[in-house]
């Protein structure tokens, strides 16, 4: 019930992003595509990963049985990093907010882990000058510092 709910706010998401000039698409991008696309440094990617093996060799054998199910987990992709054949991550998670090198093999089994449909969204680093929205109704509302998102 709750997954019908999900896909119905997304599909309404989805139209409204493109009723705005926003591009989306359902595809399959394959190991050699999402490196290319960094590779011409004009685009980012958010990527649905499962932490478990972004991080496999963090995670320690003695963790409880529950924290072997499936734990998804947003990442950007921001460049490539050729002597270690993988890729620049940046993790929202991470303390110190660097950016780490995440070899090709450990992303691909993390971005295709069961739970993670292999979800990606791909920005264009440069972009056309944006649409007005169709309505007029606000997208956030600001209170102090605290944002109310009203989509």
């Amino acid at each position: 019930d709750s997954l019908a709910a999900d896909a119905a706010r997304v599909q309404r998401l989805l139209s409204r992003a493109e009723s705005e000039g926003v591009s989306a698409r359902q595809s399959e991008i394959s190991d050699t595509e999402l490196w290319n696309l960094l590779r011409d440094e004009q685009h980012i990617i958010i990527a649905l990963v499962d932490a478990r093996h972004l991080y496999a060799a963090r995670i320690s054998s003695t963790q409880p049985d529950d924290a072997a199910a499936y734990a998804g987990h947003f990442i950007l992709l921001v460049g490539l990093d050729d002597l270690k054949h993988g890729y620049l991550v940046k993790d929202p998670a991470s303390p110190d907010g660097h950016t780490i090198s995440v070899p090709a093999a450990v992303l691909h089994k993390a971005r295709s882990a069961p739970g993670t449909d292999n979800d990606l969204i791909i920005v264009s680093v440069f972009q056309a000058e944006p649409v007005a929205p169709l309505s007029t109704i606000p997208k956030a509302i600001r209170v102090g510092s605290v944002v109310d998102a009203t989509v």
